[in-house]
């Protein structure tokens, strides 16, 4: 280096103002506030649409197990308040609780996907001791019976409406516009499972 010279050195990078920062804040904070309602609507929408195919799935597997073991079987939906469950057990001849078909397990549907039947299903009983699992009072949980043809026991096509509902204490409340449900209807002489929703 030589003698009478200055050596410059690049300017350190000034920090963000406070205006800046709180400009970055405010767009966020805009930002956030119209994504919420979207993400909320998504999640409703995607509780019914899983809840939907978690039962279809159950229906036609509980139709394969009856034709495949030449035996009665029961898909059980078991309602309480906001708890919604499934499972699938074995019936005697004259439709009464048999077992639990081997290696199943309740399964919870998604908070807020409420189930509702509206024709073809009937009650099977079944023993507080049966309902321990659930922790919950025994009751007779709506029934979806096939027999050993796959037909089912039915006079006419059953009819399950899973709806976006919660219990407010003393009954089952649309959340939202009431818009977002789904139907699953099965055929009592194909097993054959139909969904459809709102127009």
């Amino acid at each position: 280096m030589r003698k009478g010279t200055v050596q410059r050195h690049p300017a350190a990078p000034t920090p963000f103002t406070l205006v800046e920062m709180l400009v970055v804040i405010a767009v966020i904070a805009i930002l956030l506030a119209i994504a919420s309602p979207i993400m909320d609507r998504l999640t409703v929408v995607s509780g019914v649409d899983g809840a939907t195919t978690m039962l279809a799935t159950q229906l036609r597997a509980c139709r394969q197990y009856a034709v495949s073991q030449r035996t009665q079987v029961a898909m059980m939906v078991y309602r309480y308040e906001q708890l919604q469950a499934m499972r699938s057990a074995e019936l005697y001849s004259n439709e009464q609780f048999s077992q639990w078909i081997p290696n199943t397990a309740w399964t919870f549907l998604p908070v807020g996907a409420v189930v509702e039947a509206t024709g073809g299903t009937t009650a099977v009983p079944v023993t507080p001791a049966q309902m321990v699992p659930i922790g919950k009072p025994a009751t007779d949980p709506l029934a979806l019976v096939f027999k050993p043809s796959g037909k089912l026991s039915a006079s006419s096509n059953p009819t399950l409406r899973i709806s976006d509902k919660l219990w407010d204490g003393s009954a089952y409340v649309d959340r939202g516009s009431g818009k977002n449900w789904q139907q699953i209807e099965v055929n009592r002489y194909t097993g054959r499972v139909k969904i459809s929703g709102p127009p």
